[in-house]
């Protein structure tokens, strides 16, 4: 039997959709468990609930081709990686095509919403070794897929590697329940959301590092909310902060169109701004003919924001028409316009669209804030 043949990957979405749904609808599945080895659940707890999404494709993605396939080895990567045992194959073209999109279909993003997770610089290697440690940024979550994998490989049996997937599985579907559990949480009717609210829920959300991700969602989602009333724009259109505009075809983090599809105002997002990172951005809307731009970043002082003025007056001169904002001054601006209603739509639109990007930890967060504050029910 040919590898394309064992590894189909349509037996393996078959696989993955028949224990997914014979594991979620269990009805103890907070006592069930799998494996009886307490260490290599606490490792696979970790790199579930991590936050490297690689990491999670690939465990999933690595323990399903070993339970379709005992002769392959779990480790590899590539199909030129140079194993001891088994055969090396192509996880990266299996995860696209059968792990991706059965998290599509049912997983409701869990993973991390990825097309491609193997592009990622860690799984771009042959295989997972300890000998590429020094190169990884997240250490103890490569050290934990290599255990886990060597593991499964070092056993080769595959009634082992099936319930290893079983708790992979498992965990996933506890995650995904409780995610559910947190998308019909998100109904604030009936309570006041004061302005001073939504600025103390921003203000612990953006407190925590995430690469841009959170502020960048929080402007989308009040951009989004406002023309739902105003019809500025016929479209609105971002995507994740890890994606270059370039890779992503974007002129800017956030873009607006008209009803021709002409690009009526970019939104550049950055967490800091300085001079230097100003002018890139400027620079960057030059370059690509954007009329209107608005700059918007978290804490600046207004002394600070004094200091751009000469750039920004340059660029005015070449015809670019920008504003440096503050989310939080952004927010209390625009939302004091808001009634009730249009704030709760907007605490709303922040947790769709982090779903819509496929944020799932920063989703639960944001959940999370809104029930400290009791702006949640459920």
């Amino acid at each position: 039997m040919s590898e394309s043949e064992r590894l189909d990957p349509k037996k393996g979405r078959e696989l993955l959709e028949g224990l997914w749904k014979e594991i979620c609808s269990n009805e103890n599945i907070k006592e069930i468990r799998f494996i009886k080895n307490d260490e290599l659940i606490i490792k696979i707890r970790s790199i579930l609930n991590g936050k490297t999404k690689s990491y999670k494709y690939a465990l999933l993605t690595q323990v399903l081709a070993k339970a379709l396939d005992t002769s392959i080895n779990a480790l590899a990567l590539q199909k030129q990686a140079k194993v001891e045992t088994g055969k090396p194959f192509d996880a990266r073209s299996f995860c696209r095509k059968a792990v991706v999109p059965f998290e599509k279909d049912f997983m409701g993003g869990i993973l991390g919403s990825s097309e491609d997770p193997y592009v990622s610089k860690p799984l771009r290697n042959a295989m997972v070794s300890l000998d590429l440690l020094d190169h990884i940024k997240n250490k103890k979550g490569w050290k934990d897929l290599y255990e886990i994998l060597s593991v499964v490989q070092n056993k080769n049996d595959r009634e082992f590697t099936e319930n290893v997937l079983k708790q992979i599985l498992l965990e996933l579907c506890r995650s995904y329940l409780e995610l559910r559990k947190d998308s019909n949480a998100l109904f604030v009717r009936g309570k006041t959301v004061t302005v001073n609210d939504l600025l103390g829920v921003i203000s612990d959300f953006l407190s925590e590092p995430s690469e841009g991700a959170r502020l960048q969602v929080i402007v989308y989602a009040l951009i989004k909310t406002l023309n739902k009333r105003v019809h500025a724009f016929k479209e609105i259109r971002t995507s994740k902060s890890t994606v270059s505009d370039e890779f992503a075809g974007k002129y800017s983090d956030i873009e607006c169109f008209d009803e021709d599809g002409n690009l009526e105002l970019g939104i550049a997002v950055t967490e800091y701004l300085d001079s230097r990172k100003l002018r890139e951005e400027l620079d960057k809307a030059h370059r690509k003919n954007v009329k209107r731009l608005i700059v918007v970043t978290w804490n600046l002082p207004e002394f600070k924001k004094s200091k751009f003025v000469p750039l920004l007056d340059k660029y005015e001169q070449k015809g670019l028409r920008v504003t440096i904002e503050d989310v939080s001054h952004m927010v209390s601006f625009i939302t004091t316009f808001f009634n009730n209603e249009i704030r709760a739509d907007f605490i709303e639109e922040v947790g769709s669209s982090l779903k819509e990007l496929g944020y799932i930890d920063h989703f639960k967060r944001w959940v999370e804030i809104l029930r400290k504050r009791k702006l949640v029910e459920g």
